[in-house]
């Protein structure tokens, strides 16, 4: 079941992680994990919560907030989807790793504007973002 900040699949077609509206940015947030890898969800991002220059944070800080932010969203989604598919019984190995998850290979700028040409190659342009709990 979608909500309004999780688009159906059929509502993001291809160029739709484009979709940035005023100040706002969809990403697609994808598990990279031996146990939760078959978890994804949509969000969109307020740039203005966690751009350095707006907040008035360095850099790092910026990337810890925004990283935060995401990973957190990531565990909530999980722990829904656990137990509404009645799999509660990963609900202690989410709390183990959770403290693991973190994404790596990008700024916060790749992140907030993943179309700017001006990003690296570790930059996908589609807006997706892999949270890891290795490395």
């Amino acid at each position: 079941m979608a909500s309004a900040s999780t688009p159906t699949s059929s509502n993001r077609t291809k160029g739709n992680h484009n979709n940035n509206i005023g100040n706002t940015v969809s990403l697609h947030l994808v598990m990279s994990c031996e146990t939760f890898w078959n978890y994804e969800t949509d969000i969109m991002v307020d740039r203005n919560q966690f751009h350095p220059k707006i907040t008035n944070r360095s850099e790092k800080e910026a990337f810890q907030s925004l990283s935060q932010f995401l990973c957190s969203h990531m565990k909530q989604h999980i722990q829904d989807e656990l137990i509404s598919e009645g799999r509660r019984d990963l609900l202690s190995k989410l709390e183990e790793v959770f403290p693991k998850f973190h994404i790596h290979g990008q700024t916060v700028h790749e992140i907030l504007y993943p179309n700017d040409p001006t990003n690296s190659d570790h930059c996908r342009g589609d807006g997706k973002i892999f949270i890891c709990t290795h490395c």
